[in-house]
């Protein structure tokens, strides 16, 4: 017989699979307990942040609130006749100006823009808040100094026996 007779048409193939499958549940009080804990290893850190950001809040109150005083004062003064400027002005305009550090020659600035902006508003003065918004005093009382009119800014001219913040 030759090799080819000795083969059987037929195929066998023998293999083996095994699986585990575990299942298990975890307790609602160990989720809980596990979240606390990682709430008070991060709870340091979103209460000062939350601090931090209240203090931000109140700064940025206490200089808008200068901001206005200087400006009544000087309205006082000069007996001017305030008309409200609109809400495409005000809204920027208090957005920014409170954003200023404690220098009284800003806030002493801002409260001129919006003192203009009260007596006679124009388009340009939403441009104002925007150049303002990234000078600081020094830049500020440089461009005084090279602007000559105040047709060309409208903080020109601003007297220095107005009320300013020691």
């Amino acid at each position: 017989m030759s090799e080819d007779d000795k083969k059987s048409p037929v195929s066998l193939e023998i293999g083996a699979k095994a699986s585990l499958e575990i299942k298990a549940e975890v307790p609602k009080e160990s989720i809980g307990r596990a979240l606390d804990a990682l709430v008070d290893v991060i709870r340091p850190f979103t209460e000062a942040r939350g601090l931090r950001a209240d203090q931000i809040r109140l700064q940025r109150v206490e200089t808008t609130l200068e901001i206005v005083r200087i400006a009544k004062q000087i309205a006082e003064l000069e007996k001017l006749e305030l008309l409200p400027p609109p809400t495409k002005f005000i809204v920027p305009f208090l957005e920014q100006a409170s954003l200023e550090d404690m220098d009284a020659e800003l806030h002493s600035r801002w409260a001129a823009l919006l003192l203009s902006a009260s007596t006679h508003y124009e388009a340009r003065h939403l441009t104002f808040i925007d150049i303002m918004s990234r000078l600081s005093s020094r830049e500020l009382l440089l461009i005084e100094e090279v602007c000559a009119s105040d047709e060309l800014f409208p903080l020109m001219n601003f007297p220095d026996s107005y009320p300013r913040r020691n």
